[in-house]
């Protein structure tokens, strides 16, 4: 019933109350741009006070100039040609062989975590050097772990890249 929802004036909904006991940040970080492509990685963290540390969170934001719009998988990898699979095993071989691999978490969190990052545009970084899977906080090791990507070449991608995107940018 839409009546017993309590009435609330226009100015309550900018009142800070949600983060009242906190420090909040929010940034910005231009990664590349050009007449093409404009990459941001966007972060934002809060601090509860007596929190044992803050929550921090960041996505890449991809934006296809021309195209006037976030950048989509569509626009990169090809539909029907498995990329996700492949891009996924191709993460979880390179965590488990690489430098962090002693922080990460079992061997089947690590390979559902791969699977499911790969998928999140979000979690990608484009640049003409090389494709990048960034994994959040607690998806493939602990937070204390640090910040986790993976680096992939464009030339291991080439099979699976949609027609007529280039990666030069």
């Amino acid at each position: 019933d839409l009546h017993s929802f309590p009435t609330r004036r226009s100015s309550d909904l900018f009142e800070p109350s949600g983060v009242a006991d906190s420090e909040v940040s929010v940034t910005y970080r231009l990664k590349g741009a050009n007449e093409r492509f404009i990459s941001v990685e966007l972060a934002n963290g809060t601090y509860n006070y007596g929190a044992a540390h803050p929550n921090e969170y960041s996505n890449s934001f991809e934006w296809w100039v021309g195209l006037r719009r976030e950048l989509k998988a569509e626009d990169v990898f090809r539909a029907g040609s498995g990329w996700e699979a492949f891009l996924g095993q191709r993460c979880y071989k390179k965590l488990i062989s690489g430098a962090q691999a002693k922080s990460l978490y079992d061997d089947k969190t690590v390979s559902a975590g791969a699977m499911d990052s790969v998928k999140e545009v979000h979690n990608w970084t484009l640049d003409a050097r090389a494709f990048t899977v960034e994994f959040s906080d607690y998806s493939v090791a602990p937070r204390a772990a640090g910040t986790i990507s993976v680096e992939l070449s464009w030339e291991g991608l080439k099979p699976y890249l949609a027609r007529g995107f280039d990666p030069a940018m």
